[in-house]
């Protein structure tokens, strides 16, 4: 029977310990000792931390889980997309539900986007944080919309469920979190406007229902209701994930 790796994640390191296993690498870079002899300085991680180690060995290994080198959703990632599903049927205006479909149909960005943060080192900063922000969003602008039932209900559901899949282009594939080019010159919204207005040209979305969701996600000054809900319930989210990710953990059984 074949050996089985055991992983061991940098939670358990300790100091003086040898460790064989595998890690993503963060950070690479080339320096000098004191005698002027070049040394690699490497910065290891996996979703329970980050650590710098004095590698003896090294071998690339094709690949990776992503979801096992960097931290990851605070939820299990396949509920979140199974709710991901339901809140797409759940769109009730036809036109703009087969077109929020059509963008989660990409066989390519699917595994994107399900491994996707949102920031480098802000909130939602691990791998999932897209959906759990998309699948939070959306879950209150469904309240927001129930307390004003004058917003056009259609449009802030689909512009929840399509603001943040620009983050599938602006991060690169692979175990660690790194921000591509397209990523750091055009950003999240305007990638995420870009996907949306591909699949609406190819389904001829009519302009009247395509125009009110690109603004909505577009960020910038809010000009209509749906635009001020949605990033709204971005805001919140965000601000809500950011503050939890700093804030002390309670004790069990305490106030």
């Amino acid at each position: 029977m074949a050996d089985v790796e055991v992983k061991t994640w940098v939670r358990d390191l300790a100091p003086g310990h040898l460790v064989d296993s595998t890690f993503a690498v963060l950070r690479k870079d080339l320096r000098r000792a004191r005698t002027g002899t070049p040394f690699l300085s490497l910065e290891l991680g996996d979703r329970t931390g980050r650590v710098q180690v004095v590698v003896r060995s090294v071998e690339r290994v094709e690949d990776g889980d992503p979801l096992l080198y960097v931290p990851g959703a605070r939820r299990d990632t396949e509920d979140l997309e199974g709710f991901l599903e339901f809140l797409i049927a759940e769109v009730h205006d036809s036109t703009l539900r087969s077109l929020v479909e059509a963008v989660y149909a990409d066989a390519r960005f699917r595994p994107l986007m399900r491994h996707a943060p949102v920031t480098m080192d802000a909130h939602h900063a691990y791998a999932g944080g897209a959906i759990q922000h998309t699948v939070a969003v959306a879950t209150v602008c469904r309240e927001v919309c129930q307390l004003h039932p004058r917003l056009d209900e259609a449009v802030v559901a689909a512009g929840a469920l399509t603001f943040c899949v620009g983050a599938a282009d602006a991060f690169l594939p692979g175990a660690a979190l790194q921000l591509g080019e397209e990523g750091r010159l055009l950003g999240i919204p305007l990638l995420s406007m870009r996907r949306v207005e591909r699949e609406a040209h190819r389904l001829r979305t009519p302009r009247e229902r395509l125009l009110p969701l690109v603004h909505a996600i577009a960020g910038g000054r809010p000009r209509t209701p749906e635009a001020t809900a949605l990033q709204a319930a971005m805001a919140l989210d965000a601000g809500t994930v950011a503050a939890l990710q700093t804030a002390p953990r309670a004790e069990p059984g305490r106030n």
